[in-house]
């Protein structure tokens, strides 16, 4: 099955990860371990402790506040492929 990777997981990154659960295995990331509090993931998804991890997905989307964005791209740059 496909990975997709979510970077952030606040109202945008939740919004994604419902819209492709049912089709892709899932991969997600936020800052904030407090992110995934109380949210029921499927079994087949991982949150992952680095920024790093996620990159090993095929598409990955950014659902960062717009301004972090910026400083998002910078430090995770150094893991696009």
């Amino acid at each position: 099955m496909e990975k997709i990777a979510i970077i952030g997981f606040g109202r945008f990154g939740k919004v994604l990860y419902r819209l492709f659960k049912p089709d892709f295995e899932m991969i997600l990331y936020d800052a904030d371990k407090r992110a995934f509090r109380s949210y029921s993931l499927d079994k087949k998804d991982a949150v992952v402790a680095h920024p790093s991890l996620a990159y090993q997905a095929s598409t990955v989307f950014f659902a960062v506040p717009i301004e972090a964005f910026d400083e998002v791209i910078s430090t995770h740059k150094k893991y696009f492929n």
